[in-house]
């Protein structure tokens, strides 16, 4: 069967786009020449494998979301449009700057990334020096600010809740449904988060955008039926309008967040200039934890707070 030049092209295009490596790059040119060959499935089947062996030596997301995304573009050339959409959708799902499918995503719930102290240290060996992950910190607490965009806002609500060893997402940005932002704080607990960050000072909370709160748990309870959750705003003041009945909804302040920022802060500058191995580092960290308001329960307990009665 033979294609329009220009099709081929824009599939070798779309090949050559995202080298994370040379291994990655011989996959996709594999796969390309299998497919100029007509060799869809086995072209298909190259991918996936490359996509399943990374996932064994924990190669970006992102990574996988190229190659998932060539795979579907292959699907759609070889006419199964059913597979590629699915394809696509998988893709998107580990990469949300590629083409959202048109059909809504399958919600896959999140995996713990284990204990805070661990999952807290491993992000911060990532970077050599240490110190240059408090940079990293400041640029994404940066955002957390009345004047940010509701896109940036919420993703460094999400980036800081990552940042204290929690598993988060933004699963309305993926998946057009559920919360703004999504902090699962151990293997039952999650703060299922509506940000209205750009409110002016003043404003009250309505009752329809509880509602959107109350929406956001009812689809939390949904897809984590074993979790238990606590519904929050982000929300300039703790004031609600006369026909709204929070119960028991709590409140992140702006002054509560710049309080949670500058425990956050205090807790991985001392990491980063802590001159240990990075097993030490861990048991520091715990050690730092435990002592701070930082640790699940804790964090509820001193940094949310109930709307206004």
């Amino acid at each position: 069967m033979e294609y329009h030049a220009e099709r081929l092209a824009d599939l070798a295009e779309t090949a050559q786009a995202h080298h994370t490596s040379l291994s990655h790059a011989a996959v996709e040119r594999k796969a390309f020449k299998l497919l100029r060959d007509g060799y869809f499935e086995k072209a298909i089947a190259k991918l996936d494998k490359a996509c399943q062996q990374e996932k064994e030596i924990e190669i970006e997301k992102n990574s996988r979301g190229w190659l998932k995304q060539f795979s579907a573009r292959i699907a759609h050339y070889w006419g199964d449009f059913d597979l590629a959409q699915e394809l696509q959708q998988y893709a998107y799902a580990d990469n949300s700057s590629l083409l959202r499918p048109k059909t809504t995503l399958p919600y896959i719930p999140l995996t713990l990334p284990g204990q805070q102290a661990n999952a807290i240290v491993s992000k911060l060996i990532e970077y050599d020096p240490r110190r240059g992950y408090a940079t990293y910190f400041d640029k994404v607490v940066s955002h957390l600010v009345p004047e940010a965009s509701s896109n940036l806002f919420e993703q460094a609500l999400a980036d800081l809740g990552s940042i204290l060893g929690f598993c988060t997402e933004r699963p309305d940005n993926l998946y057009s449904k559920g919360p703004d932002v999504l902090w699962l704080l151990d293997d039952r607990l999650g703060l299922v988060i509506e940000a209205k960050s750009r409110k002016q000072q003043g404003n009250a909370l309505t009752k329809k955008e509880h509602g959107q709160l109350l929406n956001a748990g009812a689809w939390f309870n949904k897809n984590y039926p074993n979790y238990s959750s606590v519904l929050v705003s982000v929300h300039p003041n703790t004031a609600t309008t006369t026909a709204t009945v929070t119960d028991d909804s709590k409140v992140l302040t702006f002054e509560k967040l710049n309080e949670l920022i500058t425990d956050s802060r205090s807790l991985l500058i001392e990491l980063c200039e802590a001159v240990i191995s990075d097993k030490e580092l861990i048991i520091r960290c715990e050690q730092l934890l435990s002592n701070s308001m930082l640790k699940p329960n804790s964090l509820i307990e001193q940094y949310l707070v109930p709307f206004d009665k």
